[in-house]
């Protein structure tokens, strides 16, 4: 019996890798079409309701996963002829009928290219919108929970009360800042013109400056600023020239970092955790086809798909948002095609039918040993999940009893496992099923 089990092991495991290539054409699917021209945005605050906002005042809804979408015909001409608002730039929802916009609208009393800002509120899931004009120039918008948020731009706005009143807590003179990531109500980062970026550790009572251009040589426009985890981070100029820089101490040593040999002009970055990430724009050279890049370490390394993704624009993505770990969101910079995965958006193992009633995946794959192993099932009983060396030696077990049929997410994580492939064995009732498992 272990003769035979073996056998089938290593028949499996060194059958074409064009088995695995297959999943790539599956990994992002064009869902829908947001019909807006030069989107910005994109949020999902559930798996199935999501936002985008764009240039000319477009704000779309969907409450079906992107398939379908509603247009705010009204608030968009108001916008245009009471407000003289230009581009509603980001957008960030707490639920699925709180959330808040920004943008900006032209006004000859601002110094930023005649540009000032604008926040637009609502409760009801945009039924009814508060409008606040006359800001300083605004950029992008993040809240930390319910009540703390933080907008970056002119000048740095804070809200205790969710959105309600917002006060001034920075301002940087000669320096505009368009990008925000904070990690909680304390710890956040801002990155702006002149290559600059700040840091808070006390809700924005004090920044520390911890970059700029007479310390990096360079004096670009930074657009993005984004963190794998406490320590790792990157931030990407996306106007003109473009270039990432890379830390890997909390902010405090900056480098340029190459995310791949060719050049490619990135338009954008987002990390769902600490391991997984999606970087997106288009190449400089070859003919500046669209493209795609995913990452399993953080950020250190990256790996393209194979597919160009023309539905994506001509530039790549204008943003990223993952509801959930497998549930993902894309949209185009240029068209508002709307890309959707649900498996974790990194090619995975062949995704294994073990009946009708199941589907199992592995995200990511490949991995360093610290994945999740998803199940989609109708059924009920006692599930055995076993990893197996191509020796057939079990390295892993665990018993897990499915009481109620759902979409499930286990993690499992493998402590000084060598790089290779393995097989992950999912047994449920009298089904049995083999994934392979690829450690880098």
């Amino acid at each position: 019996m272990r003769f035979t089990f073996l056998l089938l092991l290593i028949v499996y495991l060194f059958q074409s890798t064009t088995l695995f290539g297959q999943q790539f054409t599956d990994i992002w699917k064009q869902i829908g079409d947001a019909t807006c021209a030069f989107p910005n945005d994109v949020f999902f605050p559930s798996p199935d309701t999501g936002y985008v906002v764009a240039s000319d005042n477009h704000i779309r809804k969907t409450n079906d996963g992107g398939k379908n979408w509603l247009f705010f015909t009204e608030l968009r001409d108001t916008l245009k002829i009471k407000y003289n608002i230009y581009d509603l730039k980001s957008v960030h929802f707490t639920t699925n009928d709180s959330g808040i916009i920004v943008g900006y609208q032209w006004n000859t009393e601002f110094s930023n290219g005649n540009l000032s800002g604008i926040i637009l509120k609502t409760n009801d899931g945009g039924r009814n919108w508060k409008i606040t004009a006359d800001l300083p120039y605004l950029r992008e918008i993040q809240m930390v929970n319910n009540n703390i948020g933080y907008i970056a731009g002119e000048v740095i706005l804070k809200t205790e009360d969710g959105g309600k009143t917002w006060k001034q807590v920075f301002k940087q003179p000669k320096v505009v800042f368009n990008a925000i990531h904070f990690f909680d109500e304390e710890t956040g980062y801002i990155a702006g013109t002149a290559c600059t970026i700040y840091q808070t550790k006390d809700g924005g009572q004090n920044w520390t400056l911890l970059l700029n251009s007479d310390k990096i040589g360079y004096d670009y426009q930074l657009d993005e600023i984004v963190f794998a985890d406490t320590n790792k981070g990157y931030a990407l100029a996306t106007s003109g020239i473009r270039f990432c820089i890379q830390t890997k101490d909390g902010g405090k040593t900056w480098k340029r970092h190459l995310i791949d040999s060719i050049r490619h002009d990135w338009s954008v970055m987002y990390f769902v955790d600490e391991r997984i990430g999606f970087a997106s724009g288009k190449m400089s050279i070859l003919g500046g086809d669209t493209t795609f890049a995913y990452t399993t370490n953080g950020g250190d390394t990256w790996k393209f798909y194979e597919d160009k993704f023309r539905w994506a624009g001509s530039k790549g993505q204008a943003s990223f948002h993952f509801p959930t770990k497998n549930i993902g969101y894309c949209i185009g910079t240029l068209i508002s095609a709307i890309g959707k995965t649900t498996n974790g958006g990194v090619p995975v193992s062949r995704d294994t039918k073990l009946n009708n009633n199941y589907t199992v995946w592995i995200s990511p794959n490949p991995n360093q040993g610290n994945f999740i192993m998803n199940l989609n099932t109708n059924e009920v009983g006692n599930l055995k999940i076993e990893i197996f060396e191509i020796t057939g030696r079990l390295i892993y077990t665990n018993n897990i009893l499915l009481d109620d049929p759902k979409v499930r997410e286990i993690p499992i994580k493998l402590k000084e496992i060598d790089s290779g492939i393995y097989s992950l064995k999912v047994s449920l009732g009298n089904q049995t099923q083999l994934v392979r498992l690829i450690i880098e």
